[in-house]
């Protein structure tokens, strides 16, 4: 599971937070990234073949994702 915050507004919550929560609730091993860009390449890193990389959180952080999607 990777964790990232959208770049352009501090207005969400702190990637930290959202992981320590993931953890606390026994989600399983996470890592929290500086950027989206950064968080997308390690889960298309740890990606299988067969495996599915999703994306969510707000339409803001789909938006900067975008440009890096279109294509692949």
């Amino acid at each position: 599971m990777c964790f990232t915050r959208y770049t352009s507004s501090l207005r969400g919550a702190p990637a930290e937070e959202l992981a320590a929560v993931w953890e606390r609730v026994g989600g399983g091993p996470c890592e929290v990234f500086a950027t989206p860009a950064q968080a997308l390449e390690a889960a298309r890193k740890w990606a299988g073949p067969d495996d599915l990389v999703c994306v969510t959180g707000s339409v803001f952080l789909a938006g900067e994702l975008g440009p890096l999607l279109v294509g692949t």
